[in-house]
This record gives structure tokens, C-alpha cells and sequence, in this order.
């Protein structure tokens, strides 16, 4: 009892839920959470140019309304070289980039701001307690399936995403890109593969070589 009290008073002088705010090129303004020694985005990155003005080219779903055909549709990936160069997917009010767009050299977070590290999460997962427990006070409070919410206790407010990712973690989920050391970061509903339960507590690391299957992940900016 006397531990778990101490670990909790830790918790609350570790991170502060005073939110400060950000704006990226395209005019958005994020509300940002000190963790720590850290001030990351409380929200996922949702820009559609990079920091020096380039626009980043949309991945659009097939539309009827758009497209004559289908045949169309994979035309114009074709024709517009989609796959490999650096775009966004947009579901809703979620961006998500694949990995062209966050290897191509240039900058896509705010001034004064980066994709995270392995090291910048390493940070984030210590703070918390450890990557073992960690992702319940990253997970928002609502959103998830049932049995998959967390507590959003650092104010990082996680929310599911539909990432494409293995198996065992299907959508929903939430999955994030790591600049360098690891390849993503990634939180899983309770409920994975053939009904197999994951621990939400636990915060996944993909790396590189690993065979971790996906197209594109969100980004959270973490302050320089």
C-alpha cells in the first residue's frame, strides 16, 4: 500500500495537465501536456504540408463521385507515383502519413518541434512508470472498445485509430511513427487476434526489420 501511495505521488509531480498550445503551417493549433521533463502534443499531428510550404499529396479512398471506374481509381495511383511519395490518409479528423512523408528529409512538425525518438519515448514510458504500464494513463477515457479505455492520467489522450497493423492488434488501435531506433509505437484494444486478450497497460514497440505490416501511422510531436 505504502509503495503503490508513494508511486502515485510521483505520478502527480511528474507531469502537469496545464496545457499550453501549437500551430503548424497549415494554421491547426494543438493543445500540448508537460510530461516530465518532456512537452509533447496532446493531439495528433494533422498537417498537409511539410514546415518549409511543400504540400503533401492526399491518398484519396475510391469514390464513385470522382472516378468513372475503379480501374480509374488505380490509374490515377499509378499515374501520380502514390506509393512512393510522401502522403496522408485522412479518416474522419485523424491524419495519419506513411512512411515516405517521415523519411523524405524534410521537416513536418512545428517549428522548435520533432517526431519522437526512440529515446523521446524511452522518456515518456519512464515517466509513467515503465512501458509496462504506461499505456493506461496514455489512453483516453472513452473511444476504445469496451474493457480498453485507460485513465488519460499524463492528459497524452490516445485515441483509437484504424491503422493498418498485424493481427494481433487490429483496429481499433493507435499507432504512432518513431524518427529514429524503432520504427512505431503502438497501443492495442484489449480484444486482439481470434479474441486473444492484450494488455492495454502495455505500450508495443515495432522495429525495423521486425516484419510489423503497416501503411501509415499518426504523428505526435514532441518539443525540441
Amino acid at each position: 500500500m505504502k509503495s503503490t501511495l508513494t508511486f502515485l505521488i510521483f505520478l502527480t509531480f511528474a507531469y502537469s495537465l496545464a496545457q499550453n498550445t501549437v500551430t503548424d503551417i497549415d494554421g491547426n493549433t494543438y493543445k500540448t501536456v508537460i510530461i516530465g521533463q518532456q512537452e509533447w502534443m496532446a493531439e495528433e499531428l494533422k498537417t498537409t504540408k511539410f514546415t518549409d510550404g511543400t504540400p503533401i499529396q492526399e491518398y484519396k479512398y475510391f469514390d464513385e463521385s470522382e472516378w468513372d471506374s475503379y480501374k480509374d481509381y488505380i490509374d490515377w495511383q499509378i499515374q501520380n507515383n502514390i506509393k512512393e511519395i510522401p502522403n496522408y490518409r485522412k479518416e474522419g479528423q485523424t491524419y495519419s502519413y506513411n512512411e515516405v512523408a517521415i523519411n523524405s528529409g524534410k521537416k513536418l512538425c512545428p517549428k522548435g518541434w520533432r517526431i519522437p525518438t526512440k529515446e523521446d519515448w524511452g522518456l515518456l514510458f519512464e515517466t509513467l512508470g515503465g512501458r509496462d504500464i504506461a499505456g493506461l494513463s496514455l489512453r483516453s477515457t472513452s473511444a476504445w472498445p469496451e474493457g480498453s479505455n485507460g485513465t488519460n492520467e499524463s492528459g497524452f489522450n490516445a485515441i483509437p485509430t484504424n491503422a493498418d497493423f498485424q493481427d494481433f492488434c487490429p483496429r481499433p488501435n493507435a499507432v504512432w511513427w518513431c524518427d529514429s531506433g524503432c520504427k512505431t509505437i503502438f497501443l492495442c484494444s484489449e480484444t486482439g487476434y481470434g479474441n486473444e486478450k492484450n494488455n492495454i497497460k502495455k505500450v508495443l514497440i515495432s522495429f525495423y526489420g521486425d516484419g510489423a505490416m503497416y501503411d501509415y501511422a499518426c504523428v505526435r510531436c514532441v518539443k525540441e
